[in-house]
């Protein structure tokens, strides 16, 4: 089943039903949300309707979903993904090019000493 998006303006006005709910009602409506898509949807809000809806989530996923508002808002900085890329080499792809320069070399001596200029 998907979960529900907050990307159109009636989705968007389901947000203030979700924060009026009781505590146990509000639990049991965010296993059904994007929650991704409702930071996203927040950031247009004030940070206490984002705080009443985190309550209602576990302790660090609380924080997150809190964090991930201040970050759409902009008032976290963004964070940069830093991974160090590994190069891994084919060995196969590295066979297969080796076999073709060796093989064009082969060629070109072949028809050099069968077709002389």
């Amino acid at each position: 089943m998907a979960k529900k998006q907050f990307d159109t303006e009636l989705d968007r006005e389901w947000i203030g039903k979700l924060v009026k709910m009781p505590l146990e009602q509000r639990k049991l409506e965010l296993k059904h949300c994007d929650l991704h898509s409702l930071a996203k949807a927040l950031s247009d809000y004030p940070n206490w309707q984002s705080e009443k809806i985190a309550e209602a989530l576990q302790k660090p996923l609380s924080q997150e979903f809190i964090k991930a508002v201040k970050i759409y808002k902009g008032e976290l900085p963004f964070p940069k993904k830093v991974r160090k890329r590994i190069h891994v080499l084919n060995k196969s792809r590295l066979a297969t090019s080796i076999f073709l320069v060796v093989l064009l070399i082969v060629l070109i001596f072949v028809l050099n000493v069968l077709f002389p200029s």
